[in-house]
């Protein structure tokens, strides 16, 4: 590719961003910002102008975390979620991994179940704050939200259990049944009650907390 030869001259960097009809894709700015020839100055040129402009910047980031940031981002494109699930960071790669699961629902269901059981394998070694990230997907696969509300521990991702709206009833049932130990019962009750996916049965559960 033009993109990748070491002679590209700034100008043709800036160019080929916008070579298909003249409109910005996220996918040529990642690669042309891995480019080890390219200059601060051409970057500045061809980052992106709208909505995408901190999602593509935490894609680029040297930090691990901004790059989290860009794959659990709702509106993340899936040529960048492309991009990060080539991430030498072995988190960023898997919650790209997981994020792409999530956006795309295109696939069958045999190869969807060996995606997912895939992706569980992985998910159960990971720590808390990890599964706290994969819980704000708002389109998390109920599989994998399932296996997190089994957690021993679940104070550290109930909140976002709570508010996700792919969190079963049986989840959310649980959720309502937390004792107070501190104030967090009161936020993760008040997320399970504007839950689009709150029964009355979860209502219920609610009413009897003390």
């Amino acid at each position: 590719q033009l993109i990748h030869h070491p002679d590209m001259p700034s100008e043709g960097l800036i160019k080929l961003a916008y070579a298909v009809e003249d409109k910005w894709s996220a996918q040529r700015f990642l690669e042309i910002s891995s480019l080890p020839q390219v200059a601060q100055e051409v970057l500045a040129k061809i980052s992106p102008k709208d909505d995408l402009t901190e999602i593509t910047q935490w894609a680029i980031d040297p930090k691990a975390d901004a790059r989290k940031r860009a794959a659990t981002h709702p509106q993340v494109p899936l040529s960048v979620l492309e991009q990060l699930m080539k991430d030498k960071n072995k988190q960023v790669r898997l919650l790209a991994e997981i994020s792409y699961c999530a956006s795309t629902q295109t696939c069958d269901s045999a190869e969807r179940s060996a995606k997912i059981q895939i992706l569980l394998k992985q998910l159960i070694s990971q720590d808390a704050e990890f599964k706290r990230e994969v819980c704000r997907l708002k389109n998390c696969p109920t599989e994998l939200i399932e296996v997190i509300s089994k957690e021993k521990n679940l104070w550290p991702m109930a909140q976002e259990l709570a508010s996700n709206p792919n969190t079963p009833v049986s989840v959310l049932v649980k959720l309502a049944k937390l004792e107070r130990k501190s104030d967090w019962p009161l936020n993760v009750h008040r997320e399970v009650i504007e839950n689009p996916a709150t029964t009355k049965e979860v209502l219920q559960q609610l009413l009897l907390f003390k």
